[in-house]
C-alpha cells in the first residue's frame, strides 16, 4: 500500500518518524491493517496508529538515542496509551 511504501521508501534515511511525549521515534517496518480514526490516533497499546480509513501497525522502531528494535521489545519498557495522538511529522 502507499503507507507501507512510504515507510520503506523513507528508511533508513531520512526515515518515517513521529513524535510522542516529546520523543522522536523512527519507523523502520510497518504494515497496513484494518482500523479507522483520525490520523495519528493510537488505536491500541501495540502501537497501531490510525491513518483515516486504514491504520499502520508499527513493527520495527527506533526510540531517540536507542537501537532499532521490535515494537514488542519497546513496549515492555515504554507505554503508548490508546486514545493518545502522535505528531505524525513524516508518516
Amino acid at each position: 500500500s502507499a503507507l507501507e511504501a512510504r515507510v520503506r521508501g523513507l528508511a533508513p534515511a531520512p526515515g518515517a518518524w513521529f513524535e510522542y511525549k516529546s520523543e522522536r521515534f523512527k519507523v523502520f517496518r510497518a504494515q497496513v491493517v484494518e482500523g479507522r480514526g483520525n490520523a495519528g490516533l493510537i488505536i491500541n497499546e501495540n502501537l497501531t496508529i490510525a491513518c483515516g480509513k486504514k491504520a499502520l501497525n508499527i513493527l520495527e522502531i527506533q526510540r531517540q538515542g536507542k537501537d532499532i528494535m521490535s515494537v514488542n521489545d519497546l513496549i515492555r519498557g515504554f507505554k503508548f496509551k490508546k486514545g493518545d495522538n502522535v505528531n505524525q511529522s513524516s508518516l
